[in-house]
């Protein structure tokens, strides 16, 4: 996917600065939605390595 091309999560932004950021690993995700969003993002791109890193998000150690 091209970087400037809207995201596929629905929010009517670029990828690159809505769930790329999240798939790169420059920033975790906020808040559940945008977890979800930026998971349902990776789904439509078929991107299946993502599911460690988002189960890390959601469970973080300590």
């Amino acid at each position: 996917m091209k970087p400037a091309e809207h995201c596929p999560c629905g929010s009517n932004r670029a990828y690159s600065a809505c769930c790329g950021r999240l798939h790169s690993g420059a920033e975790n995700a906020v808040n559940a939605e945008a977890l979800m969003r930026s998971r349902y993002c990776a789904y439509a791109l078929g991107a299946r390595t993502l599911s460690a890193v988002h189960l890390a998000q959601l469970n973080p150690p300590g």
